[in-house]
Parts: C-alpha cells; structure tokens; sequence
C-alpha cells in the first residue's frame, strides 16, 4: 500500500510562502485586528472557505473508510453527507443525549479539534472491540 501525503511538497512550501508573505505588513508596527466571531449568526465563511472544507472533510472520510475496517476487523462504509453552517445552539440541540465532545490537539498543527461521538458509534465500537459479546445486553 503506498503512503500517498495529503499535501505534497510543491503544495506545503507554497502554503508556507503564502504565510510568510501575508505576515510581513506595510509596517512592522501594526497589529492585527483580531475579530470576535458570532456564533449566533454563522454568516462569516464564504461558499469557497465551505468548499475547501467539504473537501478536506471528504478526504478525511476517505482514509476513514480505510482504516476504519483494519482497526475494527470488519467491513466499514464512511461516506460524507454535507458541509452546513449551522448556529452553535442549533448544532447542540441536535446531538443525540447522551453524546460525548472530545477536543483534541494534532501535533505538529496548532489549535484544538472537537470529535463528536454519539452513542450508536461509541457502542458500535466498544462491541467490535470486546468481540461482539455485548450487544445483546446494550442494545
């Protein structure tokens, strides 16, 4: 199996190059404007900024769809459904309870990720993982 990078080298130093033009400024002493999101009104990522994240979201399903089945011994279908913007107390009220949020850092990137787990997945995999011997007495 070839180990295919998400981001080849001419894509990364040309991120890089891209970052390092934008923060060097007219001048060295200007700050910059640090802006507070509204997450009552999730109005501010554009339709290509939803588009990006569709795709990376697709990707990650991808080589969700192929490890997932390696690490639980039996066949997985990952498929993505949609990309929304959605206010935080609407994304709230639609979990399932009781759900479980995880944050979790992805060193060598900055910044915190949130997983979501609902219980027919967590359940799912704790059965996987104890062998089937559960199920009947959760479910």
């Amino acid at each position: 199996m070839a180990n295919n990078p998400l981001v080849t080298e001419e894509e990364m130093s040309a991120l890089l190059e891209s970052g390092a033009s934008a923060s060097v400024g007219v001048g060295t002493d200007r700050r910059r404007r640090i802006v507070p999101y509204n997450f009552r009104r999730p109005d501010r990522i554009s339709r290509e900024q939803v588009r990006s994240l569709y795709l990376l979201h697709d990707m990650f399903s991808h080589t969700l769809a192929s490890s997932l089945p390696v690490f639980l011994w039996t066949i997985a279908e990952v498929s993505l459904i949609s990309v929304e913007q959605l206010a935080y107390s609407e994304y709230l009220q639609g979990l399932p309870d009781p759900t479980v949020i995880f944050t979790l850092s992805m060193d060598p990137l900055q910044g915190m990720v949130a997983l979501e787990l609902s219980p027919s997945i967590a359940f799912s995999v704790v059965d996987r993982m104890l062998g089937a011997l559960i199920t009947s007495q959760v479910l």
